[in-house]
């Protein structure tokens, strides 16, 4: 059992090393390997969500939408947690209802908690950072501020098309609405004597200038070609993509590195039993079998290829796992598929930690483990075919 505890906790703890550079035990490869198949295993889903997979139609991106909307902040004020939220006036405004007019109508509710004012959406060709720019110039430098929202939701839930207009909002919903007249506190009296619903127009009223936020998002979302945008988003990825190239071994080499750490410190189970004392060796190799074969290699050399394949077949037993330093930018997907269709087994590919934990220098190379030491051997290749794509 102490032995399994020291093969798990020791490679996790901070640890003199041997070796010039850190070589990561047998039970670290795993998850090195894993990020570096899930830089491609990611691209391949990037910009490709579920509902990129099939052509949105007007209702999903109306939903989408209007879940924008709701995320709009709707304020209660009170005092009295046990209570409840109060009642809250919602006043519906326009930029139609003219300059003076508005501003006005603005003022008058700054500094009342028990106020909202929205607006449906925006006008043609304007953007948020417009609306609130005009509304600031209205206001100007009021102190409190009035409550401003943008909430074509409340517009449709109250079927306001015209104002101005007033919704009285209680928990249980709207409690009463009423157009032509932005007087809150008489909305509020008339509610508290029992009149609710529809109490119908009492002034002049303006059509809406501003177009409804929801229809707005939904056509913009609808007019997308999201199958060209995924294939752009797609394809993109190798053209970004950052490589850990290594050079081209010029010679045969082999190098063996230690493994084998000594522990700084006594190191203590939550028991108290000592695990491993200060100065112990561990060797992570005496601990866990390495029996696989790595093959580093680059991809977009057809040289370094063939060699990588001769080298994957004479592994000796070993499962060989292939590593490539790079592939051909202008056609990473086909090149990757070709790839690993010769090889017949997956293609994973170099990250910084898995160069630098087995001190990788040159290409193409085999990374095996013989007698405690990982052994690193570089493979000179006579003719490095084709050109470089990178």
């Amino acid at each position: 059992m102490v032995a399994r505890i020291v093969s798990v906790l020791l490679p996790g703890i901070l640890l003199t090393q041997a070796s010039a550079a850190p070589v990561p035990g047998p039970e670290e490869l795993g998850p090195l390997l894993e990020r570096s198949r899930r830089l491609i295993e990611d691209a391949q889903k990037a910009g490709r969500p579920a509902w990129l997979d099939q052509n949105p139609h007007q209702e999903r991106m109306r939903q989408e939408a209007l879940s924008f909307s709701r995320a709009q902040p709707k304020p209660f004020s009170g005092t009295d947690k046990n209570a409840g939220p109060p009642a809250r006036v919602v006043v519906f405004v326009s930029s139609a209802l003219g300059g003076q007019r508005l501003k006005d109508i603005l003022v008058s509710g700054a500094g009342r908690a028990d106020v909202l004012f929205v607006f449906r959406g925006l006008l043609p060709g304007q953007k948020i950072p417009d609306l609130l720019e005009t509304i600031q110039g209205l206001i100007g430098d009021l102190d409190p501020m009035p409550n401003v929202a943008l909430d074509p939701t409340r517009f449709r839930e109250a079927g306001i098309e015209a104002v101005p207009a007033m919704t009285l909002e209680t928990d249980g919903g709207i409690a009463a609405q009423v157009a032509g007249v932005t007087n809150f506190d008489w909305l509020k009296r008339a509610v508290s004597r029992g009149r609710t619903g529809d109490l119908g127009q009492y002034g002049p009223v303006t059509a809406i200038a501003e177009e409804d936020l929801i229809e707005v998002i939904a056509r913009r979302f609808a007019a997308i070609d999201w199958d060209a945008k995924r294939r752009r988003t797609v394809s993109d990825y190798w053209r970004r993509a950052r490589f850990e190239r290594l050079a081209a071994a010029s010679k045969d080499r082999e190098r063996r590195l230690d493994p084998t750490v000594v522990t700084p410190r006594d190191i203590l189970a939550p028991d108290g039993q000592v695990i491993a004392r200060a100065g112990e060796r561990y060797n992570p190799l005496d601990r866990v079998a390495f029996r696989q074969r790595l093959v580093i290699f680059d991809g977009a050399s057809p040289a370094q290829v063939g060699l990588a394949h001769a080298l994957g077949r004479d592994a000796e037993g070993r499962r060989v796992t292939y590593i490539a330093t790079r592939l051909p930018r202008d056609r990473g997907w086909e090149a990757l598929g070709r790839l690993e269709s010769r090889l017949k087994a997956p293609v994973y590919l170099l990250t910084p930690e898995i160069r630098a934990r087995f001190e990788l220098e040159y290409a193409p190379a085999t990374v095996e483990a013989d007698g405690g030491r990982f052994v690193v051997r570089e493979f000179k290749v006579e003719k490095q075919e084709g050109k470089a794509v990178d």
